[in-house]
């Protein structure tokens, strides 16, 4: 299950704050072990830019809305480090 956070800004439009999902025991596999730090240094960057201002947080969010697998905090902060080093590599 998800809930949305949302509201109407000044244009009127819908201005989405926060999205959570709700962990349930039905689906496929719901908080399944993520194969580690090589498998998500593969599918992150698919859906997110990581640079510094990325909050671990939104880390481990988009894996669970994405995949449906729990991360660590830790296992989220050692990928956001690894992915800016490569990334200044990268740019060097």
């Amino acid at each position: 299950m998800w809930r949305l956070y949302a509201s109407h800004n000044d244009d009127g439009e819908i201005e989405v704050k926060r999205v959570h999902a709700q962990p349930s025991c039905t689906g496929m596999g719901y908080g399944a072990p993520v194969v580690g730090q090589d498998w998500l240094q593969r599918v992150v960057p698919n859906h997110l830019v990581v640079t510094k201002v990325i909050k671990v947080q939104e880390i481990v969010d988009c894996i669970r809305m994405e995949y449906q697998h729990k991360i660590t905090y830790e296992a989220a902060r050692v990928l956001k480090i690894t992915l800016i080093q490569d990334r200044r590599e990268f740019l060097l």
